[in-house]
């Protein structure tokens, strides 16, 4: 996505563009959940989940391969008019052929700023990824849903997470306040709201049903929002090295994906109601 965004998008647009192109996070289990939970509660079984979703990859992979380019340089379909809107403000970057791109790792790794990112993103992957693998398993243990309906409230958040970050998208290019004002704004509501919400599902009790439901969909939600902070602020400061930013995000939110497992079955091994407050506290 950083790589997408850094060749693509205009820096006057680029939070519409990140908004768009980040939609996949919940496009994914909007459809994913609903639809898993309908067959393995149907006469096909959970064989036919895995079997659906590899010919669907294998059909968007190939498309993907077909049309996209690295660089709007590159794509046919892309005017001169159209290149000269995406490359201005960026700062013109000529290498000899063959010549590699110098990364200055020491400068990045110095700047608060980029630390800031990466503990952003970091914060917004846990928090995204603790429902997108555990959201199921907890409304249906936690909150005693069906299969089949906890599938299809699973992936309500992320469809209101996706209209949400629709919104805020085009509004972080164009609310009154500077490029660092922006940045800080939307991201600094994205993450506050998103512990917020946490700490409520820790220290509510499981009768509140109602109000856990709204606080699940809340943390889903906000962390939506941070990809329009932290992958623009990415872009802002870093032009065209802001893929090297979001490889390290990447990089950090799949070692997530593998951690969460480890701490959920340590912390909350038996699903139980209790478990909960144990998720959210984890």
């Amino acid at each position: 996505m950083g790589a997408i965004s850094a060749e693509w998008a205009p820096l006057k647009n680029s939070g519409l563009f990140v908004a768009w192109i980040s939609c996949h996070l919940q496009f994914g289990p909007m459809f994913t959940m609903p639809v898993s939970g309908a067959l393995c509660e149907s006469s096909f079984g959970w064989p036919s989940v895995y079997y659906l979703h590899g010919l669907l990859s294998i059909i968007a992979f190939t498309l993907f391969f077909c049309f996209y380019r690295d660089s709007p340089r590159f794509h046919r379909n892309v005017s001169d008019k159209e290149l000269n809107k995406i490359d201005a403000g960026r700062t013109s970057t000529k290498r000899a052929k063959g010549e590699s791109q110098k990364v200055p790792y020491n400068l990045m790794l110095t700047d608060i700023v980029v630390w800031g990112i990466i503990a952003s993103g970091a914060s917004a992957q846990l928090g995204f990824q603790m429902f997108m693998q555990y959201g199921p398993t907890y409304l249906n243990k936690v909150l005693g849903m069906d299969v089949e309906k906890t599938g299809l409230s699973a992936a309500l958040p992320f469809a209101l997470s996706c209209a949400l970050k629709l919104l805020v998208g085009p509004l972080s290019d164009y609310v009154p306040l500077s490029d660092k004002g922006r940045v800080i704004l939307f991201a600094s509501l994205s993450q506050y709201a998103m512990a917020a919400c946490y700490a409520a599902l820790a220290l509510l009790p499981s009768r509140f049903e109602l109000l856990i439901q709204i606080c699940f969909t809340g943390v889903t939600v906000f962390s939506g929002l941070n990809c329009v902070g932290v992958v623009k602020c990415a872009q802002l400061i870093s032009r065209e090295l802001s893929h090297v930013l979001m490889a390290w995000n990447t990089l950090l939110g799949s070692a997530i994906i593998l951690l969460i497992p480890l701490g959920v079955s340590i912390v909350a091994p038996n699903n139980t109601p209790q478990s909960g407050a144990e998720y959210s506290g984890l």
